[in-house]
């Protein structure tokens, strides 16, 4: 494989990686409540998430390489039918725009949190950055978020291995004491399974038009579905082990809005005041898709309207991030929004089962029945 195609792969890798690092992931609060709150079965949620990425991934960019979609929220009438797909559609153009409002709410409770600010300048300062790179178009973006992606990953997964060297004795204790319920912290769902169909739900959503119009724009799609599926199972791992590093410090973390600044600021203070510029910047990295999705369902990109959208969006995202609380958001939207994800997934899951059988059977009917020369 030349040098080349490894650029690419590692770009979209990283694409794939820092759209999945938002401030959920990067804050913790998403893996307070989809990993540390099974304990060992952590791990389970995290193999479900990325069986069922993977391959959706899969399925959107051969799809959308295949079909040459105008848009890439057309493969939800390519698997549910033109009234349902258009029912997923206008659903997952909603809830990109719910976790955008996530994302301002992270960046404003990241900035108050380690830096003291009001939490207004966070929020208006991540809004203000996502529409000006939305405003550039789809190809700046997977430039900019594929070279972010995997210096997000390397430092949460440093201070999530430092966490885990200095504190992993005390994961079994603390494993015991979630799972007699002696620390109640927020569920995603009420067991491991649905947590992590949940969890990969919510992000499936977020990533079948993105990884549509990649899927039609990119020429080969080796490197495409080999940075996708690398970056999947990286971010699986990455979840899970910085789940343990949280349960380890549960004392600490429990009930905080910005769990991972806590660990970091538990090995320096300076680490902690660094991070939490990583940490906006894995905001931004998931904010700016959102926003695009959510503004290209509406008008063209590259048009007047678009930009005139994506601003608006902006301020009606920046009002309702200012009036609810980041941990309550998490909870109830990406939950939601979750199942949605999964039942979307069931009709691909079928489509797709059906139509292999059907190549199956054709290619079995002629192998036994040849066309005469």
């Amino acid at each position: 494989m030349g040098k080349n195609n490894w650029r690419q792969i590692i770009t979209f890798m990283g694409a794939v990686l820092a759209y999945m690092m938002g401030s959920g992931f990067a804050t913790g609060q998403e893996l307070l409540q989809y990993y540390v709150s099974y304990g060992y079965q952590g791990i389970l949620v995290g193999i479900t998430l990325a069986a069922i990425l993977i391959f959706a991934n899969w399925g959107f960019a051969k799809t959308g390489h295949q079909e040459g979609f105008n848009k890439g929220s057309e493969i939800f009438n390519y698997y549910c039918g033109d009234k349902t797909g258009k029912i997923f559609d206008w659903f997952t153009t909603l809830f990109c725009f719910m976790s955008f409002i996530v994302m301002l709410a992270g960046a404003g409770s990241t900035l108050e949190q380690q830096y003291h600010l009001p939490l207004i300048i966070g929020v208006i300062a991540m809004a203000i950055f996502a529409a000006l790179t939305v405003s550039c178009g789809l190809n700046s973006l997977v430039e900019i978020i594929g070279k972010v992606g995997p210096l997000l990953a390397i430092c949460v997964f440093l201070i999530g291995i430092t966490t885990l060297l200095w504190h992993g004795s005390n994961i079994e204790p603390n494993i015991l004491r979630i799972d007699s319920g002696e620390l109640p912290l927020l569920k995603a769902a009420n067991n491991w399974f649905f947590a992590g169909i949940s969890n990969a739900g919510m992000s499936l959503l977020i990533l079948a038009g993105f990884m549509t119009q990649l899927g039609r724009d990119t020429n080969p799609l080796r490197p495409l579905m080999s940075g996708q599926a690398l970056g999947i199972l990286l971010y699986a791992v990455i979840s899970v082990l910085i789940g343990f590093a949280l349960t380890s410090q549960v004392d600490l973390i429990a009930g905080a809005q910005i769990p991972n600044l806590l660990l970091a600021n538990n090995i320096s203070p300076v680490l902690g005041y660094l991070f939490g510029l990583v940490i906006f910047a894995a905001i931004y990295t998931t904010a700016c898709p959102l926003l695009w999705t959510t503004a290209s369902r509406i008008a063209k990109e590259g048009s007047v309207t678009f930009q005139l959208v994506t601003y608006i969006l902006s301020i009606v995202g920046v009002v309702l991030a200012l009036s609810i609380p980041f941990d309550i958001l998490i909870n109830y939207i990406y939950v939601l929004n979750g199942y949605g994800g999964a039942i979307f997934f069931c009709f691909m899951l079928f489509q797709e089962s059906r139509r292999g059988l059907s190549r199956l059977w054709n290619r079995a009917w002629r192998n036994r029945y040849p066309p005469p020369r």
